[in-house]
């Protein structure tokens, strides 16, 4: 338990000294919030309580890290009419493995990665990530979701993303071969051996699947798997299953 501590800026209490313009410990009060979202956006603050008593800030709640209590203590001592401020905020760091820290790490991941959108939603429960919103494009929605799959303390990664394909690729030398070779390594890899018993036709950028596979399942993910191939902008799934899963 950190004890309090009463942090002077005398710098702060001569500007305040020296004004014209006597503030009411209401508008301080949200000069010092506005200061605190202003200059500490790396830190979540929701666990910061202010209190004002007369020009005396008064801070209690918890933080994560002795940077975080010393930028709110700078961000405090900032504003003109502040003199002094009494700093009882506690530390407590996160447990690395909870679902706000894995959230932020998310989002960081696709900051990172150059995807980050206001049209794409990061929640986490009990360490699993859900990723729901609309991307540009199949290859960006395989890719927001290696992005979460980044994190070490995520535990299981479900993209409900939406691809909203508003621009057909580029037609290129080739294309469709190329097409066919990455159709026909996404069926290896979803199906194994059994990618045999399926056949791709593609026309255009929608590729047919027809043949049989074993389940539900295997049907179900073989068309989730070809559908992150670049380009592929619908897939029909006409397979049989040859053992419904009961």
């Amino acid at each position: 338990m950190l004890t309090a501590t009463v942090v002077s800026s005398p710098a702060a209490g001569r500007a305040t000294r020296e004004t014209n313009t006597p503030r009411s410990r209401s508008q301080l009060a949200e000069l010092v919030r506005n200061a605190l979202r202003r200059r500490c956006k790396e830190f979540d603050c929701s666990t910061c309580c202010l209190e004002m008593e007369n020009n005396l800030a008064c801070l209690h709640g918890s933080v994560e890290s002795v940077a975080q209590k010393r930028a709110i203590d700078r961000a405090a001592l900032s504003v003109p009419g502040v003199f002094d401020i009494l700093d009882d905020l506690r530390v407590a760091p996160l447990s690395c493995h909870s679902d706000r820290r894995i959230a932020a790490e998310v989002r960081q991941a696709l900051i990172k990665a150059g995807l980050s959108s206001p049209f794409l939603d990061v929640k986490v429960a009990d360490g699993v990530v859900h990723l729901s919103g609309t991307v540009d494009s199949m290859e960006a929605r395989k890719l927001v979701e290696d992005a979460a799959w980044s994190v070490p303390a995520a535990e299981y990664v479900l993209n409900d993303t939406t691809a909203m394909v508003t621009v057909p690729c580029p037609k290129q030398p080739g294309q469709e071969e190329k097409l066919r070779r990455d159709v026909q390594l996404a069926l290896e890899r979803s199906l194994g051996i059994e990618a045999k018993n399926v056949r791709a036709g593609i026309k255009g950028e929608v590729v047919y699947l027809r043949g049989h596979v074993a389940t539900e399942r295997e049907k179900f993910f073989t068309e989730y798997t070809v559908r992150w191939i670049p380009c592929i902008v619908n897939v029909v799934n006409e397979l049989t299953v040859t053992s419904p899963e009961g």
